[in-house]
């Protein structure tokens, strides 16, 4: 690839020339023509008008495609032993390196607690970050001045609200509220959220294991074994269906799970659903490792055994998987993780993934021949940004879209380190893993950020205003 003199700033014209592209309006060997932050055209043999002059980006050989949208992270997340280590600036910062140009992060309200506030909060606290973003919010409790904030939430950009059927001591909610809050959320227009593992059951098993002097990694998963998160995604269908409502099924990771949502999807049922990358490429055996490196693997949904896997890439390749998100929310393994060593309950749940997700899929996936390119670019980038209300502002190449781009390096190989540069954590899940695949340069908003490897230059993020969303 080679660039001619400029310093690619958001008033430079950019033509990148000669790269097989990805994206949403043309597949096929092309040209982009970026100015003044956006796509002004795609497609074959662009010229530019006479006199006028660019930066031109020589792409051949190299895959170009619109910018990587991760629809599920969690920067700077509350827990008792600390906050989850990647705030904004430096998660959103591995991302763009990992060819992710916008991220959907929540607002989690204490359970009372103003929407509008809490909002306010998390979008002050989001101000820092290098990539544009989106917010979802979460309910994580109900009363009757909710209704007049779920309107207002829509009506400032938050059109995706998120319930947990876990974690009933902190964020989750009962059956009477779940019923009021998809209510809501149906009349005003959004988009209902689920994270889908029955909370009870699960703190039943915890106790269990727990008195039995069964508090290892591994007890983790036994706690919440596949069945845990079918019923819920069950509940969920059930509350989609009866209500109307259409519905987000967050990281799946079972194949119980995908029969149930396969069925209602062709009962047309509006129901849709994620998983991750640690679903596809991790698995249980894991949580068999050494006590100090095995709690480094708990997150929740857990990890399921290896068949598992191939169930969620042909749900991928089948179309009733629909995006691959990251569920990013790691901790520190010395000190955090180390909490819960002697007991699994205490671990805080979450890993990492913003940087890596792209370069997984891509080898796992289409390298393998699992899923084709067009596949893998929906996933990640197209599809996110449809069903989230971004399209085509992002994960578009349309004339007037955001200028964000990935030109990517198809060859590159490398081996994922136990630490990156950007995030903070001191350890990886994905360490030792052999990909190949990653960004040789990221434009933002029609300026050149990433490029072989570093940093040249920088972009404010800012807030994606999400007034409407869309089903596939």
């Amino acid at each position: 690839m080679t660039t001619n003199p400029g310093n690619g700033t958001i008033k430079d014209p950019i033509l990148i020339r000669n790269g097989k592209i990805i994206s949403d309006i043309y597949t096929g060997t092309g040209d982009l023509l970026i100015s003044g932050g956006k796509v002004v055209a795609c497609g074959i043999a662009i010229t530019l008008p006479p006199g006028r002059k660019a930066i031109e980006i020589d792409a051949a050989g190299h895959l170009v495609f619109p910018g990587g949208v991760d629809a599920h992270v969690h920067f700077n997340l509350p827990t008792p032993v600390g906050n989850s280590v990647d705030g904004f600036e430096n998660g959103s910062t591995a991302g763009i390196a990992g060819g992710t140009t916008t991220f959907i992060d929540f607002v989690t309200p204490a359970k009372g607690q103003s929407l509008i506030k809490a909002f306010a909060e998390r979008k002050e606290e989001a101000k820092n970050s290098r990539a544009d973003f989106g917010l979802h919010m979460s309910l994580t409790s109900w009363k009757n001045e909710y209704n007049k904030e779920v309107q207002e939430c829509i009506e400032m950009g938050i059109s995706s609200f998120k319930v947990y059927l876990a974690y009933k001591k902190t964020v989750g909610v009962e059956d009477k509220d779940l019923v009021r809050i998809s209510d809501s959320v149906r009349r005003y227009g959004g988009l209902l959220m689920a994270h889908c593992e029955n909370g009870d059951l699960i703190s039943f098993l915890q106790q269990k294991f727990f008195a039995s002097k069964k508090r290892e990694a591994r007890y983790h998963a036994a706690s919440r074994p596949p069945f845990v998160e079918a019923e819920a995604v069950f509940k969920m269908i059930s509350y989609s269906e009866a209500m109307g409502i259409p519905l987000y099924i967050a990281h799946v990771s079972t194949q119980d799970s995908i029969k149930l949502i396969r069925r209602a999807k062709e009962r047309g049922v509006k129901v849709i659903c994620e998983t991750c990358p640690q679903y596809l490429v991790l698995d249980q055996s894991v949580y068999n490792e050494p006590q100090e490196t095995a709690i480094g693997y708990i997150c929740s949904p857990p990890l399921r055994e290896k068949y598992h896997n191939e169930q969620l890439w042909k749900a991928i390749s089948t179309g009733v998987a629909d995006v691959v998100s990251t569920d990013h929310c790691p901790f520190s393994l010395k000190n955090q993780k180390i909490a819960g060593l002697q007991d699994f309950r205490k671990v805080p749940n979450g890993l990492m993934g913003i940087e890596e997700r792209l370069s997984i899929l891509y080898t796992a996936g289409v390298r393998t021949g699992k899923i084709p390119l067009k596949k893998f670019v929906d996933l990640v980038s197209i599809q996110p940004a449809k069903i989230f209300g971004m399209y085509p502002q992002k994960g578009s190449f349309v004339t007037g879209a955001d200028a964000d781009v990935v030109i990517w390096d198809t060859n590159a190989s490398f081996t994922v380190n136990s630490t990156s540069k950007y995030a903070k954590a001191d350890y990886n899940v994905y360490a030792g893993m052999e990909l190949t695949g990653r960004p040789l340069m990221v434009i933002q908003r029609g300026q050149i950020t990433f490029e072989k490897g570093k940093f040249v230059s920088q972009v404010q993020g800012g807030f994606i205003f999400r007034n409407e969303t869309a089903l596939i």
